[in-house]
């Protein structure tokens, strides 16, 4: 029966179409939660990313700002409240599904977020994106601020170091709403920072968050159904309860990849999602117990000042900048097996191939073996099959698979790879 429906509806769908139609633009789903208070939810790409509005007298406040490629969306229902642009905009966090339209929508108003943000994006890995100075907030705090807007008290509170170390809630105090990001994902399991986050702090850190919350507030993740306290309960029940199994299981002698296929998680299925699943919560786990996380209070990381190098003279002086600093001034800042691999990391993501490959190579010559080594062979992987270098790619995914032999996609990817028939000569 629903093969039919479907084929019904596809064809009713092409005939009332003309040909070379384009598609709609993408669109908000807007949702009321209380007076002047909605929730705008957008596909992500399997998820939802999400925004709250509070829109009255005083204007329009936002609590995030999507995607990059969401903000013409945005602007069309952020114009729809009739208010014009937002006056205050508060950032949850930094990763970029949430800031995208900082600086388009920002112009005109007051961006307020933790502290450790605008640090990141200053002189921290963040600073290779060379975001705007307009996008970044012009208000910063560590512990808590109180916003007085549109007739509600709106309570800012700081609570890092589990997903991010920048992570804030906005809790709506009249309305009951409180927006919390990836600290509370409901029914599903969150994602971690690799670079800024601890899962093993989302347990105490989930906790006091709920501790704070009354029981009848609603609760707004960024990327997952709305939930009320007792899910969220649920879920720190469930953190804490993964990590427990993990920890047992590596006390007992177990690989991450022997885990992983003894489906060590199994009773926690439901809360997989389109982007975390147990084999990822196992790795994220399993990880954070063996090599721990650097004090990340002290010694501030050595990211900006290699920005500076590379923007200026190119990917060699970049390098020479790292080596000098790791040699010299390895008192003053923080240097991990990873740091190249994150450099790598996010110049991947910035579309800067050849320095990311740099860097890449440059973690697996310091740290032969290391996880961060391993990891670099994987991002190598990918930037040779995009370059077309079949071998070199085959390579970097055969090493990076012993080390992550459940990695499902990559192998799939490198087996592809294989079976390509060879270049004529």
């Amino acid at each position: 029966m629903w093969i039919r429906s479907f084929v019904l509806t596809v064809c009713c769908l092409w005939i009332a179409l003309p040909l070379g139609a384009e598609e709609p633009p993408r669109a908000y789903q807007v949702t009321p939660l209380a007076a002047g208070l909605y929730e705008l939810a957008i596909d992500g790409g399997g998820y939802p990313v999400k925004v709250l509005a509070s829109v009255g007298a005083d204007g329009v406040l936002l609590v995030d700002t999507g995607d990059e490629d969401s903000v013409d969306a945005l602007s069309r229902a952020v114009a729809a409240f009739g208010k014009g642009l937002p006056r205050i905009i508060v950032s949850t966090h930094s990763h970029a599904e949430h800031l995208g339209g900082n600086a388009t929508l920002g112009r005109e108003a007051v961006i307020i977020a933790h502290r450790n943000m605008r640090t990141r994006f200053e002189s921290g890995l963040y600073s290779f994106l060379d975001l705007p100075r307009e996008a970044l907030p012009a208000v910063t705090f560590t512990d808590s601020l109180t916003l007085h807007f549109n007739g509600e008290e709106i309570r800012l509170a700081a609570f890092p170091g589990a997903h991010d170390d920048s992570d804030i809630v906005v809790w709506f105090t009249r309305a009951k709403v409180a927006y919390v990001g990836a600290l509370c994902m409901g029914v599903h399991f969150p994602s971690v920072d690799g670079e800024s986050g601890d899962i093993r702090r989302y347990p105490e850190i989930t906790a006091r968050l709920l501790d704070l919350l009354p029981e009848d507030v609603r609760l707004v993740p960024g990327h997952a159904d709305d939930c009320s306290h007792a899910q969220g309960r649920a879920f720190q029940r469930m953190m804490a309860a993964t990590g427990a199994i993990v920890r047992r299981e590596m006390a007992a002698g177990k690989d991450m990849a022997a885990i992983q296929s003894a489906k060590a998680l199994a009773d926690f299925a439901s809360f997989e999602s389109s982007y975390v699943t147990c084999d990822a919560m196992i790795q994220s786990w399993y990880f954070a117990l063996r090599e721990g996380r650097p004090d990340m209070t002290g010694k501030p990381r050595p990211y900006g000042q290699i920005h500076a190098a590379l923007k200026e003279k190119g990917v060699e002086a970049a390098v020479a900048v790292y080596q000098e600093l790791k040699t010299r001034q390895a008192d003053r800042y923080l240097f991990e097996a990873r740091t190249p691999m994150f450099i790598g990391r996010i110049l991947i993501y910035k579309g800067e191939d050849a320095a990311a490959a740099r860097f890449l190579e440059l973690c697996i010559a310091e740290s032969p073996g290391s996880d961060a080594a391993c990891r670099s062979h994987g991002a190598l992987g990918r930037l040779c099959a995009k370059a077309g270098d079949r071998a070199a790619a085959v390579r970097h995914f055969q090493t990076y698979l012993a080390g992550y032999p459940n990695d499902a996609g990559v192998r799939k990817q490198m087996l592809e790879l294989q079976e390509q028939p060879q270049p004529t000569p």
